[in-house]
């Protein structure tokens, strides 16, 4: 675990601010988005869909050779969190502080997926993508309930590389 964040199987905080990304635990049914992020010191919280792509590899497990499917990048609408933040922040800060919020939310994905799929032991980082509403809201249309998508994600929703 990072001294920067504290994480866990839901969830990653940064521990000097406060700010949080959280997978949504209730069923899409039940919730409007799958992810939140939430700042406490400027009362922001946002919801946003995402997709998580997965590949496989051969990992040591107990002293075995398994298939381990692990996460590898997320993908996120393109736009949709800038706006949301922009929507809850009003007029307190300057377009360049929401700029920073979109970093601070990417970094605290990547920071969870890095700590949740222990991406460090196998020389693994996870990226985050944007795409457009549309491709996005197709390939998970297409995706069935409870599947695990794999890289074809990123083609598929036509996303491109954010970090």
């Amino acid at each position: 675990m990072s001294v920067l964040f504290k994480t866990d199987i839901a969830s990653a905080t940064r521990i000097e601010t406060g700010s949080r990304f959280e997978i949504g635990l209730v069923p899409k049914e039940f919730a409007e988005y799958d992810c939140f992020y939430k700042n406490p010191a400027y009362g922001v919280s946002v919801g946003f869909d995402a997709i998580w792509a997965h590949e496989t590899f051969p990992v040591e497990w107990k002293g075995q050779i398994k298939q381990r499917s692990v996460c590898t990048a997320i993908i996120v609408v393109k736009g949709f969190l800038k706006s949301a933040l922009e929507r809850s922040l009003g007029s307190r800060v300057e377009a360049v502080q929401v700029e920073n919020f979109l970093t601070d939310i990417y970094e605290l994905i990547i920071e969870h997926t890095r700590a949740h799929y222990g991406l460090d032991k196998y020389g693994l980082r996870a990226h985050v993508y944007e795409a457009d509403s549309k491709p996005f809201y197709e390939f998970i249309d297409g995706v069935p309930e409870g599947a695990t998508t794999g890289p074809e994600a990123i083609a598929k929703s036509q996303a491109k590389l954010v970090i």
